[in-house]
């Protein structure tokens, strides 16, 4: 997503080098479509699940990182 925006931003000051729009008007697009990511993000963190079997496959392949 950070590389989605990060070329977004980059058309929107190309059409602002242009004339096409402001630097406020693509740099505020830009902003908000950030945020709402980063919103979406934080709504769907809690749905996300850690399996115990792929912790524990991870602890022993790796016994440095030990099993929780």
């Amino acid at each position: 997503m950070s590389a989605l925006c990060t070329s977004w931003s980059g058309a929107f000051v190309a059409a602002a080098v242009h004339g096409r729009i402001s630097y406020g008007v693509g740099f505020a697009i830009v902003y908000l479509a950030m945020a709402a990511i980063g919103l979406l993000a934080i709504a769907r963190a809690p749905r996300l699940q850690c399996d115990a079997t792929v912790v524990g496959e991870v602890a022993m392949v790796h016994p440095s990182l030990g099993a929780p």
